[in-house]
């Protein structure tokens, strides 16, 4: 298990490619947190920032993108990198 954290947290995201494809299906920031039970900051900071401001770790974060990314219909390669 703390072999999986450690990937997660070693993991970049690609806001401009969730932000791509949440415009790419028609909904605003507030219509894709509503639809993923986030808030529309969250989702604005997962686009817009590297760091993990609104969330309690990275970790987290990159549980959130990949609920976002499943909601849009995205591959995990195409949003989340090694680094």
């Amino acid at each position: 298990m703390n072999q999986l954290i450690e990937k997660q947290v070693d993991l970049r995201i690609r806001g401009d490619v969730l932000k791509i494809a949440r415009e790419s299906c028609g909904l605003d920031e507030e219509a894709l947190a509503n639809a993923v039970c986030l808030k529309s900051w969250h989702i604005n900071q997962m686009e817009n920032a590297e760091g993990h401001y609104y969330f309690y770790s990275m970790e987290l974060k990159v549980r959130a993108a990949k609920k976002i990314g499943k909601y849009l219909g995205l591959e995990e390669s195409s949003y989340l990198h090694l680094i």
